[in-house]
């Protein structure tokens, strides 16, 4: 139990987030599983082969990934406070910057392959088939609330359901794009780059 409140809360507060990403060891005094590279490196789908935390997250908050990109049942309540804390940030940089803020989406909102195995892993969903609308409402409110004309938001969800449709960008066991997909976006980001002229 202690393992899946911290896995989900890790989601809702930045400091566990943090703390998950860069002290490995305080999942592990809570007896979690750690993600190593080798389970990364399995090829092959399978339920029981797939990231505990992910499927823990969906034990404690089934519709949670899904209220997420839609911001329902509570979640649009938490990108205000998100929101209120990227305005302060976006405050202290010159307006003669520009900022480009990159949206990279879930992998459920790239195909029905992706969509699938995450209803298999424990997710349920409310809309399942309008996971894979270019404008969705996360990206749409993040647009909405700025009024800056050197700050640009990228949406890669359009580029990335292209792209998968050539290359597989996730790993098979764990919902984090794989080098190929890291490969594949910052490709994308350099051209986006060069067309504004700016950087060569």
């Amino acid at each position: 139990m202690a393992r899946r409140c911290y896995c989900w809360l890790s989601t809702k507060i930045q400091v566990l987030n943090y703390l998950n990403l860069r002290f490995r060891f305080v999942r592990e005094l809570l007896h979690s599983d750690v993600e190593i590279e080798s389970q990364k490196g399995i090829k092959n789908y399978s339920v029981e082969n797939y990231s505990q935390c992910t499927k823990m997250l969906f034990q404690a908050d089934p519709y949670g990934l899904e209220n997420s990109i839609f911001l329902k049942n509570g979640r649009d309540q938490d990108i205000q406070h998100y929101l209120s804390d990227l305005k302060k940030l976006l405050s202290y940089i010159p307006e003669d910057c520009p900022i480009y803020i990159l949206v990279i989406p879930h992998c459920i909102q790239i195909n029905t392959k992706y969509r699938d195995r995450m209803l298999q892993l424990g997710a349920q969903l409310e809309f399942p088939d309008n996971l894979f609308e270019i404008n969705f409402p996360f990206y749409r409110e993040l647009q909405s609330a700025f009024n800056k004309k050197h700050l640009h938001f990228i949406n890669s969800l359009p580029h990335l359901q292209q792209q998968a449709l050539l290359n597989i960008l996730y790993y098979e066991n764990d919902p984090h794009l794989n080098t190929p997909g890291h490969r594949v976006l910052g490709q994308h980001m350099v051209k986006i780059l060069q067309a504004t002229g700016k950087y060569q």
